[in-house]
């Protein structure tokens, strides 16, 4: 039977990882790689991973000092040996037949992703939900798509726009990794990776499922560093996505409104170590679109 690689990034979630930990042991799709990577926790994160270790033999730890989630991520996808992998942020939770739903759509369409819906808790408790099973229109969007159609999803009205950034909610053949990994750098880094992960695909699928908790803590609003908005790395992939884009036929003019965005929280940010010559180049973009935008 094949096998899923399960990735999940810890940091400092101690009160909710093991809510989320069994959300995936407890799935019905049972062949499981369960993949812990401590980041550098400073609360009791690691020890809940080694008690829920020994639980369940599925489950590997990685530990390492903190680098962020783009680094997390690759250090599992290093380790991972599943057929397919999928990410999983350490304080969501899966409904209990995700991963099944999420395979059997993949093995029905022949297709090398497949894409849940979510629904969102926030901190006070309260459930959003986005989607309407009964929809007519919504309906008719649960289906495979090739590459380009898919990529034009995520400019049109409808709820595939709400889920086409994300790389959790998602199952991948592991194959599409080969050459691609997470930004190292980036608070964006899904929106940065997933759109080279659907170009390098067959075929992408939409199900109209939503079984993926997406948890809204108090502190993970305000998590935001810094030096995630200095890299330079940003604005070159979003550059790179523009003119990949504008080759294969697709328009770019969307991307293009993010583009100065980038560039912006770049040359207005705190420069790190390192990021000098990076910082003062986006400084000097952002001068130049400052004259001619005018």
């Amino acid at each position: 039977m094949e096998k899923i690689s399960v990735i999940i990034p810890v940091y400092n979630i101690g009160p909710y990882l093991e809510r989320c930990v069994k959300s995936v042991t407890s799935q019905s799709f049972r062949n499981l790689q369960i993949i812990l990577v401590n980041d550098g926790s400073t609360d009791n994160s690691l020890q809940v991973c080694e008690r829920l270790r020994k639980q369940d033999d599925r489950i590997t730890i990685v530990s390492r000092g903190n680098q962020g989630s783009g680094y997390a991520r690759n250090a599992g996808l290093t380790i991972a040996t599943g057929d397919y992998v999928t990410f999983v942020d350490g304080d969501d939770y899966l409904a209990p037949q995700l991963l099944e739903h999420l395979y059997q759509r993949l093995q029905e369409d022949q297709s090398d992703i497949a894409c849940a819906h979510f629904f969102r808790q926030d901190p006070q408790g309260t459930y959003y939900f986005y989607i309407n099973k009964h929809d007519r229109d919504q309906q008719e969007l649960s289906r495979a798509y090739s590459p380009l159609e898919w990529a034009k999803m995520e400019t049109n009205d409808t709820v595939i726009k709400q889920v086409f950034y994300q790389a959790w909610g998602k199952l991948f053949k592991r194959e599409l990794f080969d050459n691609i990994e997470f930004p190292r750098e980036s608070l964006g880094e899904d929106n940065l990776t997933t759109w080279k992960l659907y170009l390098s695909a067959h075929k992408i699928s939409y199900l109209l499922a939503d079984e993926y908790c997406w948890s809204i803590r108090e502190n993970s609003l305000t998590q935001a560093d810094d030096k995630s908005y200095t890299s330079y790395n940003n604005i070159q992939a979003m550059s790179d996505r523009i003119q990949l884009y504008a080759t294969i036929g697709l328009s770019p003019a969307f991307l293009a409104q993010d583009w100065p965005n980038w560039i912006k929280r770049i040359s207005t940010g705190n420069p790190q170590r390192g990021e000098l010559y990076n910082y003062q180049r986006a400084s000097y973009l952002e001068r130049i679109l400052q004259k001619y935008q005018h």
